[in-house]
């Protein structure tokens, strides 16, 4: 069977506790090189995981005959850098969200990859959660009726004051309720209202365009989406919430029944509460059987499986280009204090 040649830029804790776990267990995956710019970092993940060399020269990873695949698991502001030079040295490309911190970069690196023709795609690890899969197909099939109420929430535990150098949370953690959106319901988000946020840090950025330049300080937001099939979604975002509070959640009210994904009051990843016939009754509770696979292993296996078998079955980059987008109607609608097309 194929095996594909693997090589990482960027061996922080995301490389560490999600992708390089889940790639470890991938069938097909040949892990080559581990990059970071902190030398000792770099050897310590190699190590770790059983890489056959370690650098801090990503020239290394890009020069290496028998690495076909590069993933760059670095703070956005460096992605279009580093995928332009992997996507020009014939290398297919999985990199951490966000695409870019700015729609221009990414316009130019997605004209790039395309001219370069070698995969490529953007992690947004919320959409092949397995729960989240099977809600998707569930929602497909409405199963719960007519939508009545939508609401995302994303949330980590991090430091207060380290929001600034990841962009801010509505472009870091905030990316991955967007997303999750187009993939459960299939419909993009059209319009933005921004409904409370961090009043210190409103404005959309210190780049010379301001129409593209997304990078923020915000640590708190909640947003209001309208899709194109008219939905309206809530989408609340925290940089630093309180412990035991999950990283996210989603809750979805339709006319028949309810579907809770990772709720802590309910027992699984997913459930359904139906919507009781007569006044007084309480609602029963049904929790659907679903696939359940290792933490990332799905989305991974999907990318190293696309370069094995010649198929673009991950997530296009350019739906990464769509989330950008959003970002950017929020950032706006943060000082029009209206909505704002996407």
């Amino acid at each position: 069977m194929k095996t594909v040649g693997i090589g990482v830029i960027g061996c922080g804790m995301i490389a560490e506790t999600y992708h390089l776990p889940a790639l470890a267990k991938c069938e097909g995956a040949r892990l080559i090189t581990a990059c970071d710019a902190l030398a000792e970092r770099g050897e310590f993940i190699g190590r770790k995981f059983r890489f056959e060399n370690w650098t801090n020269d990503y020239h290394d990873v890009l020069n290496h005959p028998e690495i076909e695949a590069v993933f760059i698991l670095t703070k956005s502001s460096t992605h279009r850098l580093l995928a332009e030079a992997a996507a020009k040295a014939g290398k297919h490309i999985f990199m951490q969200k966000s695409i870019t911190d700015n729609l221009a970069d990414a316009e130019k690196l997605l004209e790039t990859v395309k001219a370069c023709g070698v995969q490529f795609t953007v992690s947004f690890m919320h959409r092949y959660f397995d729960e989240c899969v099977k809600g998707a197909e569930l929602l497909r099939q409405n199963v719960l009726g007519e939508l009545q109420q939508v609401r995302i929430q994303n949330c980590t535990k991090n430091p207060y004051e380290t929001a600034p150098s990841y962009g801010g949370c509505i472009l870091d953690i905030g990316s991955h309720g967007i997303d999750l959106v187009n993939a459960l319901f299939g419909s993009r988000i059209q319009a933005v209202l921004a409904l409370e946020f961090d009043r210190q840090s409103a404005a959309i950025g210190s780049g010379t365009d301001t129409e593209s330049e997304l990078a923020g300080t915000e640590r708190f937001a909640t947003l209001l989406y309208e899709l194109e099939d008219k939905k309206r979604v809530l989408h609340e975002i925290n940089w630093s919430s309180p412990s035991h509070i999950s990283r996210f959640q989603v809750d979805i009210v339709g006319k028949d029944a309810s579907m809770y994904i990772r709720n802590p009051q309910a027992q699984e990843g997913l459930a359904i509460a139906k919507i009781p016939s007569r006044q007084g009754e309480q609602s029963v509770w049904e929790y659907p059987s679903y696939e359940k696979t290792e933490l990332g292993q799905r989305q991974h296996q999907l990318f190293i499986d696309d370069i094995r078998y010649a198929k673009t079955e991950s997530l296009p980059g350019e739906a990464a280009y769509e989330v950008l987008k959003v970002v950017r109607a929020a950032k706006k609608s943060m000082q029009s204090g209206a909505w704002e097309r996407a």
